[in-house]
């Protein structure tokens, strides 16, 4: 009965990297500084990157920088570091490599399973775009090699590996020993989206100042000085004299009932249920009334100015 081992890989938790990411970040400016890191890694921030996959693999910083390329986002690692993880685990029993001139076949067994199997051809290679490429024309063998050693241990040691990519399964070129000689190209979209970018940084420093002519400033009328105005205060009204109003009405009335009925009637003035023979008196005792004379001495008044086209006789107040 076949048992597995799974390699109890010593991970480094977060949290220790974390409290430790400003130091890295010193070192990685030290190491940017010294020109002795891959033309890729042009940041402390790129750098510190590879330190954390670095330390995750179990490797050292400077092997790191050596092993590990970040190819589209994604870190890769040659098929030599690959071949070293396993062995390092522990549980590598036996790795055989073969080539028939077309096909490289890598056969990897680990403790206590079964040898697993894997092979890469030049048809394989003309499928993916490979066989046209330099290294692939100048050494067949030993590419055909690394992608069969990729694909063989990736799948032996999934816990180890962890998945993890060579840098021309991610795109990139690479020489006979499998380091990264030039990067992937960008897709056409990425392409596009960075000729389209340009394009608009051009239009911006190629579009010619427009000067905007300003409207002709306005003059403002000088504002006066404010002049505080007091209104002078309203007398108060003396209250309505009936003696008054009566002597003013009946000065311009006749003296003869009947006839000043009809002229204030005529006037559009009626006093209801009035004799019209004792009209004067009946005028007289509507006119003495404080609130019902003051009334109608004013339609009297008014009335008999506009039939008379007169002034009117101004009412005492």
């Amino acid at each position: 009965m076949n048992t597995t081992t799974i390699v109890p890989i010593e991970r480094t938790d977060i949290m220790p990297v974390i409290s430790q990411v400003h130091d890295m970040l010193k070192l990685g400016q030290i190491l940017v500084k010294s020109k002795m890191l891959p033309k890729a890694v042009s940041t402390p921030e790129a750098a510190v990157a590879i330190m954390i996959k670095a330390r995750e693999l179990g490797i050292g910083i400077m092997e790191g920088f050596t092993s590990i390329n970040i190819i589209q986002g994604s870190p890769t690692i040659s098929p030599q570091l690959m071949i070293a993880l396993a062995e390092r685990s522990g549980q590598l029993e036996d790795a055989v490599w073969t080539d028939d001139g077309d096909t490289a076949t890598c056969t990897v067994k680990r403790r206590g399973r079964t040898a697993n199997v894997a092979t890469f051809s030049m048809a394989n290679a003309a499928d993916l775009g490979l066989a046209g490429k330099q290294n692939w024309q100048q050494q067949p063998v030993t590419m055909r090699k690394w992608r069969a050693t990729s694909a063989a241990f990736r799948v032996t040691f999934a816990d180890v590996l962890a998945g993890i990519y060579t840098p021309e399964e991610m795109g990139a070129d690479v020489d006979d020993e499998g380091q990264v000689v030039a990067l992937p190209a960008r897709s056409k979209t990425e392409q596009l989206t960075a000729a389209a970018k340009k394009n608009k940084a051009a239009e911006v420093i190629d579009t010619p100042k427009v000067e905007v002519p300003r409207a002709p400033k306005v003059e403002e009328p000088a504002t006066p000085d404010l002049v505080t105005h007091v209104t002078p205060p309203v007398p108060e009204a003396a209250p309505y004299d009936p003696t008054n109003a009566v002597n003013k009405i009946f000065a311009v009335l006749p003296d003869d009932n009947v006839t000043i009925h009809e002229i204030v009637t005529d006037l559009g003035i009626i006093i209801p249920d009035c004799d019209p023979s004792s009209f004067r008196a009946v005028l007289a005792e509507c006119l003495a009334d404080q609130i019902k004379g003051l009334e109608l001495a004013g339609l009297i008044y008014k009335a008999l100015g506009a039939a008379q086209a007169a002034e009117p006789v101004e009412v005492d107040a």
